[in-house]
């Protein structure tokens, strides 16, 4: 099965449009919503609401592709040094208020306040905020003013953020990973969940620093 490194093509030209909040983020990792006098992070009453939520944008982790029109199935990820200029670069840009929902449609009154890379596991506040996430992912924190948003992200329609950017592919093919072609593919062909698959790769290929 394919690897490929999804890249920044042009460091000259603005790469990253706007973060949108879907219903399957690609990270497999949910934000959290709380209100003011939340401290476990779930809702509360609805006129106590901060309206905020909190979560990884990116992180470095192997993301599952299928191609409905080949049938080819692929694995793909983004670099500690990727995610950390797409990260500066939404900043940059001011792109704060540059928001989606599925991808598809531009929402207003929802916008970034808070944005982050988490540089130690342990301390970090995405520690606090109940995440355990690597060294590298991008977390944000979201304010919604979007009444139609916030009652879609109550009712579990949304549930994780997904960034917008224009990137290009790599495929990696280094001696390292191609020593261990034959472990992955004996893990591709077990009976076992794409996500628990994908969990045993991330591991060979991340831990060793093959990738």
């Amino acid at each position: 099965m394919k690897i490929i490194e999804l890249e920044i093509k042009d460091l000259d030209q603005d790469f990253i449009d706007a973060i949108s909040l879907v219903d399957y983020p690609a990270i497999e990792s949910d934000f959290k919503k709380f209100g003011k006098q939340s401290t476990s992070y779930t809702l509360s009453k609805v006129d106590d609401e901060k309206k905020e939520i909190v979560g990884p944008a990116l992180l470095k982790k192997l993301i599952y592709r299928y191609d409905q029109s080949t049938g080819e199935e692929c694995y793909v990820f983004f670099s500690e040094k990727t995610i950390r200029l797409l990260a500066f670069d939404y900043m940059r840009q001011q792109r704060l208020s540059n928001s989606t929902t599925d991808h598809q449609q531009r929402v207003n009154d929802v916008y970034v306040v808070e944005s982050w890379i988490v540089e130690d596991t342990e301390n970090d506040k995405s520690k606090l905020l109940g995440f355990n996430v690597p060294i590298g992912t991008w977390m944000v924190r979201m304010k919604i003013d979007n009444e139609k948003v916030w009652e879609r992200i109550k009712n579990g329609e949304l549930k994780g953020f997904s960034v917008e950017a224009w990137m290009t592919e790599r495929m990696i093919n280094n001696s390292k990973m191609l020593n261990r072609e034959d472990s992955i593919k004996e893990i591709l062909m077990t009976d076992k969940t794409n996500k628990e698959k994908e969990e045993i790769i991330r591991k060979i290929l991340f831990s060793n620093n093959i990738i």
